[in-house]
């Protein structure tokens, strides 16, 4: 019985999805206080990344989103009007919806993207 259920475990292992057997927590949030300068991203003085922001049109703005080291690790996008910030993340093929806060747009968005463990 006991080699029947190690056998099962190791077939199961093998058909997971990786993300699902690689969990890692997410950062302590309250220590996550993000400014930007310029085109570059700050989580508590520590230089963490960069951005490129393009206006499509007038109501839709793209921007690209590169860590420390210029690997990009989003492509968010946010339609005039709406309460979300779409997000793709190429490492990993997630598409997710942040929220967008009007008061603190790039800010609210960065955070996001710590809190989420991409940075």
């Amino acid at each position: 019985m006991l080699r029947s259920v190690s056998i099962l475990l190791l077939y199961l292992s093998c058909y997971l999805p990786v993300h699902a057997q690689q969990i890692t927590p997410l950062p302590d949030t309250t220590s996550v206080k993000v400014e930007i300068k310029a085109n570059s991203i700050y989580n508590n003085g520590e230089l963490i990344g960069s951005y490129k922001q393009q206006s499509i049109d007038s109501d839709l703005t793209f921007l690209k989103v590169y860590n420390r080291s210029h690997s990009r690790i989003a492509e968010v996008t946010h339609e005039q009007g709406a309460p979300t910030w779409t997000i793709v993340t190429p490492v990993d093929q997630k598409k997710m919806y942040a929220p967008y806060l009007s008061a603190a747009p790039l800010a609210g968005l960065f955070r996001y993207l710590v809190q989420q463990g991409y940075f």
